[in-house]
């Protein structure tokens, strides 16, 4: 009977050590991207740890990292629904894309500085087709995408290309590669639309900054409605049958001005 007794008193004991871990965490909705991998999914957190997996049900969270001066492998999925993400002071350079749009409409807001970086022939931030991906904020982002591979948009030879990006705020730097865009498409590769309304938009590549199909017909529209929006560009050599380029500070479409840079 003692021994019973003693039993269910340690059980307690442990359950009781656990809440405030777990109250704290439904209370503040902060995810730590340095502690393992997380995927969104209608309404539902995951997070793999090695201490097991964790999991919530609000999908609109905070994510940080608790050492940002060390990248993480770790990535940031959306298979579907409409969350609205924080990414607060995040540094991820992963073996694949560091955060993928799945489906669905989903919100990222930035809070800090936040570095996304992809890997081989893989986007930073990859948005697949039948997605919508809307940047808002207060901070900043910086992606570089893999060889081939946008900053911002589709993978190398993405065979479902891409989704539609709307930008309506933060201060964002992105770095494409050969052969693609800065922010729209891969090499082989379409995206959808791509709406700037507002922010601090810095572009730098080696062949196409804004784009929509860089070496496929086809692609959606590029519309720039407001924000700032600067772009440098080396080595390109544009063909107009490839796609639609976005004039700084122009409309959609419009080639006059986006290929003022001198090729080096």
């Amino acid at each position: 009977m003692k021994k019973k007794l003693v039993s269910c008193i340690l059980v307690v004991c442990m359950l009781l050590t656990m809440l405030p871990t777990m109250a704290w965490a439904e209370e503040t909705n902060t995810l730590y991207i340095d502690e393992g991998s997380i995927v969104i999914e209608d309404g539902l957190w995951t997070q793999t740890t090695e201490n097991g997996v964790a999991t919530g049900t609000d999908i609109d969270v905070t994510i940080a990292q608790k050492n940002a001066e060390t990248p993480t492998t770790n990535t940031i999925t959306v298979e579907s629904g409409n969350p609205i993400i924080t990414l607060s002071g995040v540094n991820i350079s992963a073996s694949a894309e560091a955060f993928t749009l799945k489906s669905g409409t989903a919100t990222l807001v930035l809070s800090g500085d936040n570095t996304l970086i992809g890997a081989g022939n893989k986007a930073a931030v990859k948005i697949k087709s039948n997605a919508t991906l809307s940047i808002d904020g207060d901070g900043s982002l910086t992606a570089q995408g893999g060889k081939y591979a946008a900053g911002i948009g589709s993978s190398y030879n993405d065979g479902s290309d891409g989704g539609n990006l709307i930008i309506e705020g933060g201060t964002i730097n992105v770095t494409g590669s050969e052969s693609a865009a800065a922010i729209g498409s891969g090499k082989y590769a379409l995206f959808g639309d791509i709406t700037i309304n507002g922010g601090n938009i810095t572009v730098t590549s080696d062949f196409a900054g804004i784009c929509t199909a860089t070496d496929k017909t086809g692609g959606g529209n590029i519309t720039i409605n407001g924000g700032d929006v600067n772009v440098t560009l080396k080595k390109c050599s544009p063909d107009e049958s490839w796609g639609k380029f976005a004039a700084i500070g122009g409309g959609s479409g419009s080639w006059d001005k986006f290929f003022e840079a001198a090729e080096t």
